[in-house]
């Protein structure tokens, strides 16, 4: 199952990620074959509160076995990590995605999602986590305070605005995401975004270590 890597509540509800190093090892070396990644939600068996649910990343093996008569076996898809929690929106996935990431880059600096193949039929939480993820990477690449202005105004009106043009649902409309990215994200754009240190305001200079 793996280790507890984070457990989250609030507002009566709850989320636990879980993996272990080897299994972040292991996903290293699987999507240097091949960079897919299996989303599946499901209900865990035995008995549980709250309509709790088991999400679970999964990547095909990057190992090879070969049978006696030379024929190349097919591999399985191998657990990434597991996210078990009771929250109903996507905030609770984008905290699996940015804990995965962020372990991941102890073994490998570079590591990104750029460039994976995300396989899932969880459609509105997968529109939310990568909206997420798209805007972050302009942001991080942004050298000027009025582009990172306006990109953080676009994602305001992407995730707050709940009805598009003839009373059409958004899919991407999502407070909790918003107030996520202000909390956890967006707080300081300075330590964010791509500038040096020459753009950076005597403030903020004064104020850090660098």
């Amino acid at each position: 199952m793996g280790y507890i890597q984070k457990v989250s509540s609030a507002h009566n509800q709850w989320s636990s990620i879980c993996f272990n190093e080897g299994q972040i090892l292991q996903f290293l070396l699987n999507i240097q074959k091949s960079r897919a990644i299996l989303w599946d939600g499901t209900e865990p068996n035995g008995i549980r509160e709250e309509r709790a649910m088991m999400f679970t990343l999964l990547t095909h093996s990057g190992n090879t076995e070969t049978t006696k008569q030379g024929r190349v076996k097919k591999q399985p898809w191998t657990v990434a990590a597991r996210l078990f929690s009771s929250c109903k929106d996507a905030s609770a996935q984008r905290d699996l995605f940015n804990t995965l990431l962020h372990k991941a880059k102890l073994y490998c600096s570079s590591f990104s999602w750029k460039g994976f193949v995300l396989i899932t039929d969880l459609d509105k939480m997968v529109n939310t986590t990568v909206t997420h993820y798209f805007y972050l990477k302009q942001l991080r690449d942004t050298v000027d305070r009025k582009t990172a202005d306006r990109l953080v105004e676009e994602l305001k009106k992407l995730l707050t605005t709940e009805y598009i043009g003839d009373n059409i649902k958004s899919p991407y409309y999502d407070l909790e995401g918003w107030a996520y990215l202000q909390r956890e994200i967006l707080y300081d754009l300075d330590c964010l975004c791509g500038w040096t240190v020459q753009h950076l305001p005597v403030e903020y200079i004064s104020g850090h270590k660098l």
